[in-house]
């Protein structure tokens, strides 16, 4: 073989396949009759007249243009492909205005700004946004200690991404790394993109890479792999003829990286979060992640920063490479997303709902992403992807051996412990950056087999020696994916056995001396028809009762799992209450809050105090941990978090139950939750439980009123907080009303999510004659359990069962004029653990959101105790804030759902003449309250409905005709279900044709309907227009909320001149 000429051209497309040169075999006599061995993307070798094969490079870079339309490559003949128009073929020896000119070609990203490297202490490099005043003495916040985003700087000075620039990062010649250049490929204001980039790197970078690259060839694309600036990973790039939206570019990399993950076990999920550009949209304030451009000298003098063949052998000719790579036609594109095919792609066929909730773009998105397998595909599992016979260890874990599992199994087989994480999508649609926001969360863990059978004792007997002492390699699955993981090996036709080596536990002797309630008992015996699985019941249904009934009917050693060193105490009360031991002694070990004496029999333990740090800083569970024959994981919805999760998946407990009153997670880590503790096995219905109570639920909305001039259109909640919390107005208010109530007879709770609020509270409560108990994270655990002893003394002395009950507390006061009793906490320190039955009113006087918090914060009220006949929340609302109207309107479907009643005015003592309305029965109940009105009715409503329109329209025209005044103000809002507004539509005409005065309004954001001055509707509901299934609003029968809700409405919607 002879040497190759320099600018020897690597590629050439030949009758619609693309070949890539091998080697150059030159004639003995005649240099001019050489040969040149090539191949094909299949691998096939050809051989050539290198007087053919530079033909063939000389028509692609001069024939016609036929020549140069979107060709097919071989491998799938039906995705076009653009070839890039040029006027030669670019060599090493070529010009540098000719390099620059295809570099830009290829690699195209913002202009306007692109970042710099430099050399960090540690000698490795970082990036910056390229700004002419960085580090300018008085101009650069960063001189004078401030921590500005540069895209947020308001003294930014972008350098552009010149062809200077350029050149300076092929020389590489700046020993502080400041000439190398990143890009950002994410292109405003569409959020296109003209290139994708997978980046691999850590062990099995090669393999990984390589998996990629040839699913990316399978599908007729032409890849380039790069090796990165360390010699330690690979880009792989893909260019487009034209800029494609970021979202088809990131489908198409899922695409392509699920197929990888099918080819070998060295793919994993981080991969997903190496995909450039990063995300879909733009973060607000940010240019997306940048990626680092190749062919940088200093890095191409060490063979890095290059582009490399298969064997990842650097091509002689850089240039003469790039100046064959193949563009793909958005066209192109598009048709592989919609060719969603292939057992690993299968395994990506739906998203999580809670993820689809969370990101509107992910509802389209379901074909190319997801987080569970399925067993349909086109290439679906069998059995030759399988050993023949196939062993699974259940212990504290699911061990599949990785020996004789095809990649394509393998990978199956962890998705079923994968799925979408929900703040990536959150962020994603919040306009954040996701930077450092895993795609996907992989709970499964690759284990040596031998881990199975730790702690396993005499149960490992017969097992052979070489899996209990051995190193084979397994994938490690939660116990929570038992089902889908059998459910997959029976589709694949696999014959397969599950050895139990979970732990048994040692037997005891004990008697379980209480009763359950019929609910109790109906629950309890739910749970245990399974070997684990989550109870879910709201606050006061008993679940520690149900708890110490479980152990005595298992009588099985057990170790219960809490949160909170509250909660030690408190599930050792009660078990010490509720089992006794065969000589009528009975000891609870405890372990966690300062305390450390287990007995291996009944124990309580914090999370945190399970697990332990060795001399090299791997974390350990204690061996005695792994004894307990049952565990019971109290307030289990922190499962998800890593330590608990780290915990749970290490006990090797043949049952392993959740108790829980919000199993649903605010980060919408919920599956993580099942994964480790199971599915939810009985989940307790709230109304039911209050009606079994016996005692009512009130809610008292205060709208506020309050205006905030310091209010701005972007705040972040904190600093909404702050305005809140400052506010004197609203301050005042909420202090008159815990007064009021407490002089009426209520036993009360103030949360705030601000200790300085709490402090400012706690003083006017106690300036107005109330004796306030202040719990907050200041000072040592020990004085605040004090406190909340001290408050919980006063409470009992403070309320009375004995005497009639007063309707708005639930308990009449006693001692009046002694001592007024209130409690004022921040919330995080009344979580769980916080047990005080006395409790009837809670005033919330900082808004939440979350559906599980409200749930938690409520409950403290819900508690029984003798006497209580009604317990009152007091929601303190401010509508002119937007993103705190719109939480207020999340918490009234979590107050209907808990069996509440609208109380009808501002205090509870108005009674129950208020109600919550859904999406179901709404429409009845307005054409009630239209048929009863007797002068006036103003209908806001936020969109009109033609749907809507034909069902009002003749009972509104009616009391049109019965002299009843009628206004309808109608927002800039589109319809469910329409991407237009329509104002003058034919919807608008029906109302106007009815008698109805039509008002077009700037902007309204919820739907309030207000008849006779009296009757109230405020809600999700627009009432004019076609509501969501989720939808609703609150009822309430008071002239002062309706006056109130009226005037504020009116003035947010700019009709306050009007009206």
């Amino acid at each position: 073989m002879g040497a190759v000429p320099q600018g020897f051209p690597q590629r050439v497309r030949r009758e619609g396949r693309l070949l890539q040169f091998v080697t150059h075999a030159p004639h003995a006599d005649d240099g001019e009759q050489a040969i040149v061995l090539c191949k094909d993307d299949a691998g096939a070798l050809f051989y050539l007249p290198q007087e053919e094969w530079l033909a063939d490079a000389h028509q692609a870079s001069t024939g016609s243009q036929d020549d140069k339309r979107q060709l097919p490559l071989q491998g799938d003949a039906s995705i076009p492909n653009d070839m890039r128009p040029n006027t030669g073929i670019v060599t090493s020896a070529s010009s540098t205005a000719d390099k620059v000119a295809l570099f830009k070609s290829l690699f195209q990203a913002r202009s306007d700004v692109y970042a710099h490297g430099y050399r960090r202490k540690d000698g490795g490099i970082g990036y910056a946004p390229a700004c002419a005043n960085e580090y300018a003495r008085g101009i650069c916040p960063k001189c004078l200690g401030a921590r500005v985003e540069c895209g947020r700087c308001d003294r930014r000075a972008f350098r552009k991404l010149t062809d200077r620039v350029l050149v300076a990062h092929f020389k590489g010649e700046d020993e502080r790394l400041r000439d190398v250049v990143g890009i950002y490929v994410l292109l405003p204001p569409d959020d296109t993109t003209s290139v994708l980039v997978a980046d691999f790197d850590g062990v099995g970078w090669r393999e990984s890479a390589s998996a990629y690259r040839d699913a990316a060839r399978a599908h007729g694309l032409d890849p380039a792999t790069e090796r990165s600036r360390s010699g330690n990973g690979a880009h792989v790039w893909l260019f487009f003829a034209e800029p494609v939206s970021a979202r088809d570019a990131r489908r198409l990399g899922t695409r392509l990286l699920a197929e990888a993950m099918s080819r070998t076990q060295t793919v994993g999920f981080s991969s997903f979060d190496r995909l450039f550009p990063s995300q879909d949209i733009m973060p607000k304030g940010g240019f997306g992640n940048l990626i680092a451009l190749p062919l940088q000298g200093r890095a191409v003098a060490k063979g890095n920063s290059v582009f490399v063949d298969d064997e990842f052998q650097a091509y002689a000719d850089q240039w003469a490479y790039l100046s064959c790579v193949t563009k793909v036609g958005k066209q192109g594109v598009e048709n592989l997303i919609r060719r969603a095919h292939g057992s690993a792609q299968a395994s990506l066929r739906s998203l999580t709902r809670s993820c689809r909730e969370q990101s509107a773009e992910t509802e389209s998105d379901n074909a190319v992403e997801g987080n569970r397998p399925v067993s349909c595909g086109d290439a679906a599992l069998d059995a030759w992807d399988f050993p023949r016979h196939l062993s699974i260890v259940l212990s504290d874990m699911l061990y599949v051996p990785e020996a004789g599992l095809s990649p394509a199994a393998l990978s199956r087989i962890r998705w079923i412990a994968a799925y979408a994480n929900p703040e990536f999508y959150r962020a994603q649609a919040q306009g954040r950056s996701v930077y450092n926001i895993s795609r996907y969360i992989y709970v499964g863990e690759t284990r040596d087999l031998s881990d199975a059978f730790a702690g396993a004792g005499s149960a490992h007997e017969g097992v052979p020696a070489e899996l209990v002492d051995g190193s084979e390699r397994a994938v490690a699955l939660p116990r929570g994916c038992r089902d889908e993981l059998v459910e997959l090996l029976k589709a694949s036709g696999v014959d397969f056995d599950i050895r139990d080596m979970r732990t048994s536990g040692k037997p005891v002797e004990l008697e379980f001396v209480g009763e359950l309630r019929p609910d109790q008992q109906e629950a309890a015996e739910a749970l245990v028809k399974y070997d684990g699985g989550i109870l879910s019941a709201p606050t006061g249904f008993g679940k520690t009762v149900i708890g110490a009934w479980l152990i005595a009917r298992e009588k099985v050693s057990t170790l219960v799992v809490v949160p909170k060193t509250a909660l030690l105490s408190q599930w050792r009360k009660s078990l010490s209450g509720f089992l006794l031991g065969p000589d009528g002694k009975f000891e609870v070990g405890v372990l966690g809050g300062g305390k450390a004496r287990l007995t291996g029999v009944v124990d309580v333990a914090t999370f945190q105090s399970l697990t332990k740090t060795d001399t090299h800083g791997v974390r350990y569970l204690l061996p005695e941990a792994r004894s307990y024959g049952m565990v019971i994981v109290d307030e289990c919805h922190h499962a998800a978090a890593p330590q608990l999760e780290f915990v749970l998946k290490r006990v090797s407990a043949h049952r392993i139950f959740g108790l829980s009153a919000t199993p649903r997670r605010s980060d919408g880590l919920d599956r993580t939750l099942s994964m480790v503790c199971g599915p939810i096995r009985y989940a307790v219905d709230p109304k039911e439980q209050a009606r079994r109570q016996g005692f009512a639920r009130l809610l008292v909305t205060r709208f506020t009123g309050v205006r905030y001039p310091g209010y701005e259109v972007g705040m972040t909640h904190n600093q909404v907080l702050d305005l809140l919390c400052e506010s004197e107005a609203r301050n005042a208010l909420i202090v008159d009303d815990v007064v009021r109530a407490v002089r009426s007879g209520a036993a009360a709770l103030v949360m705030s999510k601000r200790r300085k609020h709490v402090s400012d509270l706690t003083r006017r409560l106690k300036e107005a004659g109330l004796q306030p108990y202040q719990i907050t994270g200041d000072g040592t655990q020990r004085s605040r359990q004090r406190i909340v002893a001290e408050a919980h003394h006063a409470m009992e002395k403070f309320y009375n069962p004995g005497a009639t009950s007063d309707v708005s507390s639930g308990c009449d006061a006693r001692n009046v004029s002694a001592v007024l009793p209130v409690i004022v906490a921040t919330e995080s320190c009344l979580g769980e653990g916080f047990d005080m039955p006395e409790l009837t009113a809670l005033f919330m006087a900082t808004p939440v959101s979350y559906s599980g918090v409200v749930i938690q914060q409520v409950g403290r009220l819900h508690r029984v105790m003798p006497g209580k006949s009604a317990v009152t929340v007091y929601d303190y609302v401010d509508i002119s804030i937007p993103q705190l109207e719109r939480s207020y309107k999340r918490r009234l479907k979590v107050y209907a759902s808990l069996g509440y009643e609208v109380a009808g005015g501002s205090e509870a003592s108005d009674g129950p003449r208020g109600s919550f309305v859904d999406a179901a029965t709404w429409a009845e109940s307005f054409t009630r309250d239209v048929q009863a009105t007797l002068r006036s009715i103003e209908v806001f409503a936020p969109c009109v409905d033609m749907e809507c329109a034909r069902m009002l329209a003749p009972v509104l025209e009616q009391a049109v005709s019965r002299g009843i005044r009628i206004s309808c103000y109608i927002g800039r809002r589109a319809p469910r279900g329409r991407s237009h507004v329509c104002e003058d539509a034919q919807p608008v005409r029906t109302f106007e044709q009815a008698g109805c005065k039509v008002v077009p309004a700037r902007v309204i954001r919820s739907g309030l309907a207000v008849f006779d001055e009296k009757i109230t509707w405020y809600g999700d509901l627009p009432l004019l227009g076609r509501p969501s299934s989720e939808a609703s609003s609150i009822r309430i029968d008071s002239a002062e909320v309706a006056h109130d809700l009226y005037q504020e409405v009116c003035r947010i919607s700019g009709l306050d001149r009007l009206v």
